[in-house]
């Protein structure tokens, strides 16, 4: 005796499947690949614009194609500006992501590449931008440190001279001057002259050191070497 079909699995057959099919189509990028199956890119690269700006598409999965074909299609409308910029989206979730050749036209791939090579210079940049040689606070030691840590030994040998020799002076013209002076009379009349100029060029050689260090200072923080982390 032949045993029935079960009601339930009947069931199951028939009206499971259009549902499912049904819940796939009904996701809202669909329509924009629908109308970029058409041909209507223009369509699509509004549609799939819309759902991103929404945040409708939010697993990356769903992304990375909304990205792939938004920059296809705006690359198929000639607005190759916004179509790396798609790409670079892509390549943002993605960075090894590529396109398949056997896919899509020579022109398109073309445009995939030359927005990744942006893509990984721009990188590159930010990096080496971010990325001293070595500890800032180095920048502000004295005696021409920042300039040979630079690897410009010429300057930080011009630099350390400058500032031992402004240094060594000013100390020199300020025991000069203070020899004049005697703490029970003052100045004699016939050294004030000599005082004066040891005063004066005691002064000057501390403006000329301070100068010197602040040029080191600065001079370390602008032409400080970076690093590219690869």
């Amino acid at each position: 005796m032949k045993r029935a079909f079960p009601a339930a699995a009947f069931f199951l057959l028939i009206f499971v499947p259009p549902l499912f099919a049904q819940a796939v189509v009904s996701l809202p990028d669909e329509k924009c690949y629908n109308s970029y199956r058409n041909g209507d890119y223009d369509q699509a690269a509004d549609c799939i614009n819309s759902l991103l700006y929404s945040g409708e598409i939010r697993d990356t999965v769903r992304l990375l194609k909304a990205y792939e074909i938004l920059g296809v299609s705006l690359t198929m409308l000639d607005k190759k500006a916004p179509a790396k910029a798609a790409f670079k989206k892509l390549l943002n979730l993605k960075p090894e992501a590529e396109l398949n050749p056997n896919v899509y036209l020579p022109d398109i791939i073309s445009l995939f590449q030359i927005a990744k090579f942006e893509y990984k210079t721009q990188l590159k940049v930010v990096i080496v931008d971010t990325v001293p040689a070595y500890p800032r606070v180095f920048n502000f030691f004295p005696g021409g440190v920042p300039q040979f840590l630079n690897k410009d030994r010429k300057k930080g040998v011009a630099v350390a001279v400058l500032q031992a020799a402004a240094l060594g002076i000013s100390i020199l013209a300020y025991n000069k001057e203070g020899s004049y002076y005697s703490s029970a009379y003052g100045y004699k009349e016939e050294d004030v002259s000599s005082a004066r100029t040891w005063d004066q060029t005691h002064r000057i050689l501390l403006f000329t050191l301070t100068g010197a260090y602040l040029y080191s200072l600065v001079d370390g923080f602008i032409n400080k070497p970076l690093v590219f982390k690869m």
